[in-house]
């Protein structure tokens, strides 16, 4: 090969598998020849394709000469790598007409070809496969711009493809198995399935599914009998399509556990068989798998339905005769006038209840009829006015004992209506029925028209309405509405279906207008006429006599809602044991319940679980028994709403519930309630088990009122934490809890606690017992001498006396540690701070609140080198020994460093570094001002501290800064603190704190920082007042840190300048500050002392001979003259005379013998000059 052009090169090296072929290539035998010699717009094209990463492949020349990238190999499949310098109709020799076709029109044309999802019939893998590309296909030009080639850079798309065409034929298998009817013969089920998936002929060419064939072909047999999946050959079954492979798939059609049928698919010859293709056909043979098993249980659910229906019928029959041997004689007893008094209260409810399981035996009989085809109908033409108008009035007495109106409007009707009797009778009672059940308030309206060829027949109330959601249920069988307001809970939900029954069997319909709160309208519609009618059951012969007795059962059931019996709370029954809650909407339930308990227990009633609630929320209950089903709120609901009660989550209840069967029994105990008792239940077992259930709430009560107080006592105990307050407040909590006569606790160093509730003096302790710690060794001992009720439980005793043990155990380490640390911080504040001249500094430090440990605050005040000041203040994150030990160690640190002449900035930097050296997880805000009282040059620099204060004379105070100039130190490793710098003037004061002073828990740190601004804003008082101000009121709050306070004023070097309130215990602050003052300018000893004595008497006359001064202060200066001291003391009174009882004329004697006195009085005062010359050293 010749010498390649480098890009070709470079192209060929870095171009893959493709790059290195073409490279290895002996291309003198192609058509393009050798590489070297290729066009330029070749060597881009193949510089361009072996570089992408997309499928590319070049044909180049008249040959259409292939080239390609390693992207495109897929697409080649098994003829990957011969045919690379190939002409491109031997590559694709299978399809070479189409693209021959193409690539002439893209270089005829010299214009892109462009396709989405093309198909081509390819053959890559050993067959004709069905393939689909997204192509472009774009002409290669010359520098004269003309085609030589094509490049073809395609996308392909056939597994995107012919998995939605899948995806489209499961979803139409899916839809159309649904709208097949689940009563549908398989048959039908078969056919719909075939013909979705041969819809799809290029996955699915042949379908064929077998269902309950007696005989199938062999092949089937075997797949249905193993279950396993199997193949046949298609030709067996049918003439193949062309496209069909010659193998056909059989798929078992599994239900549950069995095989049901088998589905024969034959599949693609173009296609493989890989598995996105087999859990194509496999899903296709589920979803056909769940539509036969649903038309399998139609099939049974019919069968189940047509027994249940024999069933009812069966034992609604069953019912009668004892129903009649149980009314029949209760009546005549009723009837009889020996049966008075109380025996006729008793028998009442027998005969009512027995009613009414008579009409509810009725019902069941009437729809099982119904549902079983057996109920015949007699239809007679009928004047349909008078026939409802009679119903009506019949239920007129129980709908106005309810205290609603019954507006009947009933017109004539112009022809008769074909109806049966008896079945219009069920139709028009239950509506009326359900409207006197559902109606508060207001009225029931029954009218009748004609309309559309129909009789309509409505029913209006103005009760609470139906939802539109119950609406669409409310004709099924068995359904009944829930959650909303009912006179009565009961019912069996067949009524309105028997309605929708018996209309049908009219030729009618009935439907439901309602909406929440707004009543609700149904509406019966019977065709005039007998087209809709089964000849044969026509009859014009006379309707036999209505039966009073059907019409009594629903009226004097309607007449019970109505308040026929007790309604509201009532306590029906007193005993001595304790008091009951039976909530129940059955006023003879309720009657009957509470005469059986009433002889043991006070019971009180509840008509359904709202009232229950609200009473067990105003009274205390020992115990509630509750039925399940109720209006408003029912059995459950009220459990759940007494177990979020604190006030009631502890009492007993008992279910009584009509619902049997250990399903319900668990359903009612997962609630929440302690037991539950199956409806009927006799006497002794209803007594046994509200006894069984009020001894266990009562040792429930106990033992949660025994936890709650070891766990107060506990809480109490571990919120202090000194030794007496443990002791403290463990005697109260052990006195609460016993009702003992008298609690001592002691602990062998002489502490004591003692609660004394009355016992005798010499009396010996009934309970002794040690305070262990967590190993057992006792640290003090509890006795308790027995109050006048029961002795206190042993087990209590010594649980508290377990919690007492451990709560002195930590208060020991709590004290031990709170001394070490107070010890060792305190040891680290200065003990005196340094004077010099022009600069006076003052220093505070109070710890927090008792509860809180010592913490990690600490101020110093250091002399540098070069004789300027450093106020270093910071605090150490933590409280305890830990943080105290920190806050000295960085405190020595920082003194070196700033001894060793750093600024502040370069200290703190080096401080912080040290920390990250020494790879503690420390953390310490540190503020450290340097201050040069020759220049009043201040430096700073801050590691996360609060900015400090400065107050200048006659201005409000500010803050340094306003921003954070570091983060803490330890926070980061590497970060350097600025070293900042400003200017004093002379008597401008920077106030040094810590957070403690400003932070407020029921205030921001804003408004601690601003209330700090107005307290310092006076700046003429004595620097002592204003930190002993700012120490005072953080005292009056309740604080939790300690505080660290330094201040710095800023003075002339050789003037002393002090203004002292008018009050002798000032004098005090006046000597110290005269000291430091001297001292700072090295006064000898004995000089300063005669100084200060003298300056103190001249001040104390001062203060005390003034009459009636100006302003109650005095003025006292200084300032150093070579070779002596200079004080004056001013006042802003006239002296008493000196002939006054009260002048001490001896003062002035003593200020005279040690130094040179003058004396100057004038309107303004009172000025005493004292002059002092220096002892030479």
């Amino acid at each position: 090969m010749d010498v390649l052009p480098r890009r070709l090169r470079n192209a060929f090296e870095r171009g893959g598998e493709m790059g290195a072929r073409m490279s290895a290539t002996d291309w003198s035998g192609t058509a393009v020849g050798e590489p070297s010699s290729w066009p330029p717009e070749l060597v881009d094209a193949v510089v361009t394709m072996l570089a992408s990463r997309a499928q590319i492949i070049l044909f180049w020349g008249p040959e259409y000469v292939v080239l390609h990238n390693d992207a495109y190999i897929p697409v080649v499949g098994s003829k990957h790598p011969g045919f690379l310098g190939r002409p491109g109709r031997e590559l694709w020799a299978e399809v070479w007409d189409v693209l021959h076709e193409l690539f002439d029109g893209v270089l005829a044309d010299d214009r892109s070809f462009f396709a989405r999802d093309r198909l081509f019939m390819i053959e890559r893998n050993g067959f004709i496969e069905e393939t689909y590309f997204d192509i472009s296909y774009d002409p290669v030009r010359s520098e004269e711009g003309v085609p030589s080639g094509v490049m073809c850079i395609v996308t392909e798309t056939t597994r995107r493809v012919i998995g939605e065409r899948r995806v489209r034929t499961l979803g139409a298998l899916g839809r159309r198995l649904a709208d097949v009817p689940h009563q549908a013969a398989l048959a039908t089920l078969a056919a719909e399935s075939v013909a979705v998936l041969t819809g799809d002929a290029e996955d699915v060419p042949f379908a064929a599914l077998f269902l309950d064939d007696p005989d199938p072909h062999p092949a089937v047999r075997a797949v249905i009998t193993s279950g396993r999946p199997g193949t046949v050959a298609l030709a067996e079954l049918t003439t193949p399509a062309p496209s069909a492979a010659g193998e056909a798939l059989v798929l078992p059609i599994r239900v549950a556990a069995d095989t049901a049928g088998a589905l024969v698919v034959g599949v693609s010859r173009y296609l493989a068989l890989d598995d996105d293709y087999r859990e194509f056909l496999d899903l296709a043979a589920e979803q056909i798998a769940s539509a036969v098993a649903n038309a399998r249980a139609y099939e049974r659910l019919a069968a189940l339905d047509r027994a249940k229906t024999a069933f009812f019928s069966n034992v609604s029959h069953e019912f009668r005769t004892p129903l009649t041997l149980i009314l029949g004689p209760v009546e005549d007893l009723l009837d009889d006038p020996i049966a008075a008094g109380p025996v006729r209260d008793r028998l009442v409810p027998v005969h009512r209840n027995g009613l009414r399981l008579l009409k509810l035996v009725n019902s069941v009989l009437d729809f099982s009829r119904m549902e079983s085809g057996r109920m015949r109908a007699v239809f007679r033409p009928t004047d349909l006015a008078p026939l409802t108008a009679r119903l009506a009035g019949t239920f007129r007495p129980a709908i106005e004992r309810a205290g609603l109106t019954l507006t009947a409007d009933l017109p004539p009707l112009r022809e008769p209506v074909h109806v049966d009797h008896e079945f219009w009778e069920k139709i028009v009672f239950n509506l009326l029925s359900n409207a006197v059940k559902f109606t508060r308030e207001g009225g029931v309206e029954v009218r009748l028209r004609a309309e559309d060829g129909h009789a309509v027949l409505s029913v209006r109330d103005t009760g609470v309405g139906i939802s539109e959601s119950e609406q669409a249920l409310l004709f099924d069988r068995f359904h009944r509405v829930t959650g909303t307001w009912s006179r009565s809970h009961e019912g069996t939900g067949i009524g309105l279906a028997l309605v929708r029954q018996l209309a049908g069997l009219h030729g009618g319909t009935v439907g439901v207008a309602s909406r929440p709160g707004g009543g609700s309208e149904f509406t019966v519609r019977i065709p005039f006429g007998t087209a809709h009618l089964p000849p044969d059951m026509i009859s014009h012969d006379p309707a036999p006599p209505a039966d009073p007795a059907g019409a009594r059962l629903w009226v004097d059931e309607a007449t019970w809602w109505a308040g026929d019996g007790p309604s509201g709370p009532q306590p029906v029954r007193s005993g001595p044991g304790g008091r009951i809650l039976l909530a129940d909407d059955n006023a003879d339930l309720r009657e009957h319940v509470a005469r059986l308990l009433g002889p043991y227990w006070d019971v009180e009633t509840a008509v359904d679980g709202a009232a229950a609630l609200e009473l067990a929320r105003a009274q205390q209950f020992d115990l509630v028994l509750t039925d399940v089903m109720m209006p408003r709120l029912d059995g459950f609901g009220l459990i759940t709403g007494l177990r979020a009660d604190p006030r009631t989550r502890d009492v007993p209840i008992v279910v009584l519930s009509a619902r049997a069967g250990e399903e319900s029994a668990v359903e009612g105990l997962s609630a929440g309630a302690d037991d539950y008792l199956v409806k009927p239940f006799s006497t002794r077992e209803l007594v046994a088990r509200v006894r069984a259930n009020l001894e266990l709430g009562q040792r429930r009560r106990e033992t949660v009122t025994r936890l709650r107080g070891l766990v107060d006592a506990a809480a109490a105990l571990n919120a202090v934490p000194g030794t007496a307050e443990v002791l403290e407040v463990a005697a109260r909590h052990v006195q609460a809890m016993t009702s003992a006569a008298r609690v001592v606790l002691t602990t062998p160093d002489g502490r004591r606690a003692e609660r004394d509730g009355g016992a005798e003096g010499s009396a010996p302790p009934d309970v002794v017992l040690p305070l262990p710690d967590t190993a057992g060794d006792p640290l003090g001992e509890l006795r308790v001498w027995r109050g006048p009720g029961e002795p206190a439980e042993p087990v209590v005793l010594t649980q508290l006396a377990r919690l007492v043990g451990l709560r002195l155990a930590n208060a020991r380490l709590y004290e031990t540690e709170h001394r070490i640390a107070s010890t060792l911080q305190h040891s680290m504040l200065p003990q005196s701070l340094p004077r010099v001249p022009g600069a006076l500094v003052a220093g505070r430090y109070v710890a927090g609140s008792d509860e809180a440990k010592v913490g990690g605050d600490w101020y110093d005040v250091i002399v540098g080198p070069d004789g300027g000041l450093f106020l270093v203040i910071g605090d150490v994150v933590g409280k305890g020994v830990q943080a105290a030990a920190g806050m000295g160690q960085l405190r020595n640190a920082l003194r070196a460093y700033l001894l060793e002449g750093f600024d502040c900035g370069t200290a703190l930097s080096r401080l912080n570094r040290l920390v990250d050296t020494l790879g503690r997880r420390q953390f310490a805000t540190v503020l450290c001002v340097g201050f040069d009282p020759r220049t009043r040059r201040m430096t700073y620099s801050s590691a996360g501290h609060p900015s400090p204060v400065m107050i200048e004379p006659g201005k409000t105070g500010t803050f340094l800064y306003d921003s954070a100039l570091g983060p803490p130190i330890g926070a980061l490793g590497t970060v350097s603190y600025p070293t900042r710098e400003t200017w004093l003037s002379a008597g401008s004061r920077l106030l040094l704190y810590t957070d403690g002073l400003i932070e407020d828990r029921r205030q921001g740190i804003d408004s601690g920082l601003a209330e700090l601004i107005a307290d310092v804003a006076d700046p003429t008082g004595p620097v002592d007042d204003l930190l002993d101000r700012l120490l005072d009121k953080a005292a009056r709050q309740t604080r939790r840190d300690d505080i660290a306070l330094v201040v710095l004023e800023v003075t002339e070097p050789s003037e002393f300048v002090l203004r002292l309130p008018a009050e002798p215990g000032r004098l005090t602050v006046l000597r110290r500050r005269l000291e430091d003052f001297l001292a700072a300018h090295e006064v000898p000893d004995e000089d300063a002392f005669d100084l200060v004595v003298a300056v103190s008497e001249a001040a104390a006359n001062a203060i005390e001979h003034p009459i009636d001064p100006a302003e109650p202060a005095i003025r006292v200066t200084a300032s150093m003259e070579p070779g002596a001291v200079l004080v004056t003391v001013r006042d802003t009174g006239n002296w008493r005379p000196a002939t006054d009882a009260g002048f001490r004329g001896r003062g002035l004697a003593l200020i005279g013998a040690l130094t040179e006195l003058s004396v100057h009085r004038s309107d303004e005062g009172t000025e005493v000059t004292l002059r002092r010359p220096l002892s030479r050293s």
